[in-house]
């Protein structure tokens, strides 16, 4: 494994062998702007084709050029941390930082995909490609129309980590799903109630356990062929061991005739220890076998529970199950049952349970607000920090390495007592809050606490600053 990191992923080299116009190709691509020109018909488009199948695209006999009988496209590709560990769990490996791709198609229309040497399928690289390549077509530019294409190139740009944001603004959507979900049930709540307080009782009379329905049909297979397995078992433990002409006996007399000449040739004397091994083995066979055969008896009552017990669930299953394939659906049910005392909960708290749950959106939504004004505040701070650093005449310790022309540019067009002017606002200053505006029950990454005075003095400052 190679010790090269990247932070995205990049096409190093992609090589071309029997496809469509192109016999045979290899192209380096390097940092920076590459442009393939030619005429119509020079295989311009037959590049793009062979890197769409490497990244998992749908194959097709006719791409294979007339008179061979594969075309074989390479794709090298830098990838980073993330993509790399997927692969290196699947078996491939990583040179350098980089993992090689390889995609064949035959004319019988077979298929083969190998992802950093191992073996995958073009399903598998299609789930990650993405993350690999992003292919733009001619018309590719009306996606930029689409605001939610819009936000992420911008959000992208921007460098911003939106993880955190993204996962309370889940838990608010999830939330606010939840109040709509409850309205809707509310028009239905007596029949709703209903339903669930049947299901909830016959739940809890059975009980039922994950993997149970499985479990009861094995003995229930098991116990009603005790007499077949008892037979099939002692006949095969007389064959092993009982008889004159058992198996161990035979292979006994084998060792014995091999022994008679050990040492006369190394090669046999490798085949004759072979021997002892297997003699072992269908001993400690032999003793699973009788084991087995001890603990093997009929049990009428147990049967008849089984069976009274499965046909229970089948019948709670057929009732209240959803889906068609049966375990899924089990499992499902065993869900159901342990969330249903909840849900009647959520439907006999009524109105006053959509209010809490409206009071508790209202409050998430507050502290997202506040936590983004909280992150500009820290942002804004950092950076007239960075601009008298620049004006006092150093510039090895900035925060917003990125930034530095610009920060160079605003400590040129002003002076450092006005720079300090501007950081002082109404009373107090960003790089130092006073207790006064402390609380405990807002903890911010950045371990700072406002109240909501505070919170008000840093929205005018913010807006005046920005």
């Amino acid at each position: 494994m190679g010790s090269k990191q990247v932070s995205k992923s990049s096409l190093e080299e992609i090589s071309i062998r029997g496809l469509g116009v192109i016999e045979s190709s290899n192209i380096e691509f390097k940092p920076g702007l590459t442009v393939l020109t030619g005429e119509t018909g020079a295989g311009k488009t037959m590049v793009l084709t062979a890197l769409g199948l490497v990244l998992g695209s749908k194959s097709d006999s006719d791409l294979v050029r007339a008179g061979q009988e594969r075309a074989v496209i390479t794709g090298k590709f830098a990838v980073p941390k993330d993509i790399a560990k997927l692969i290196i769990e699947g078996g491939g490996e990583i040179d350098d930082g980089s993992v090689v791709i390889t995609r064949t198609v035959s004319t019988e229309g077979k298929s083969r995909v190998l992802v950093g040497g191992a073996v995958s399928s073009a399903a598998a690289v299609n789930q990650f490609a993405q993350s690999l390549v992003e292919i733009h077509a001619q018309s590719s530019s009306s996606k930029l129309n689409k605001p939610a294409v819009s936000r992420e190139l911008l959000d992208r740009f921007a460098g911003v980590d939106l993880g955190e944001y993204q996962s309370i603004f889940g838990q608010y959507q999830e939330m606010i799903d939840r109040i709509a979900d409850l309205q809707s049930q509310l028009s239905q709540r007596d029949k709703e109630m209903a339903l669930l307080a049947e299901f909830a009782s016959e739940f809890a009379k059975l009980a039922p356990k994950s993997g149970e329905l499985s479990q009861i049909e094995n003995e229930i297979a098991k116990l009603g062929s005790v007499e077949q397995l008892n037979q099939a078992v002692s006949s095969s433990l007389n064959l092993l061991e009982d008889d004159d002409i058992s198996a161990i006996n035979l292979l006994q007399q084998m060792r014995k005739n091999l022994d008679q000449v050990a040492g006369k040739d190394s090669e046999l004397d490798k085949i004759t220890e072979r021997f002892t091994e297997t003699l072992l083995n269908l001993s400690d066979l032999g003793s699973d076998l009788t084991s087995y055969l001890s603990n093997l008896e009929a049990d009428p009552n147990r049967f008849a529970t089984l069976q009274e017990r499965k046909a229970s669930l089948n019948s709670l299953l057929k009732r209240y199950g959803k889906g068609s394939e049966r375990d899924a659906a089990f499992e499902q049910l065993i869900i159901d049952g342990q969330n249903a005392k909840a849900k009647m909960a959520d439907l006999s708290g009524g109105d006053e349970r959509v209010k809490e749950l409206e009071k508790e959106q209202k409050s998430r939504a507050t502290r997202m607000v506040r936590d983004y004004l909280d992150r500009a505040l820290l942002d804004l701070a950092t950076l007239y920090r960075d601009i008298l650093l620049v004006q006092s005449g150093s510039t090895d310790s900035l925060i917003n390495q990125d930034l530095t022309d610009q920060i160079k540019k605003l400590a040129a067009s002003q002076s450092p007592e006005k720079t300090l002017k501007k950081i002082e606002s109404e009373g107090f200053s960003l790089l130092e809050i006073p207790d006064l505006f402390v609380v405990e029950d807002n903890y911010l990454f950045d371990c700072i606490h406002l109240s909501a005075r505070g919170h008000k003095l840093l929205e005018a400052l913010v807006r005046e600053k920005i």
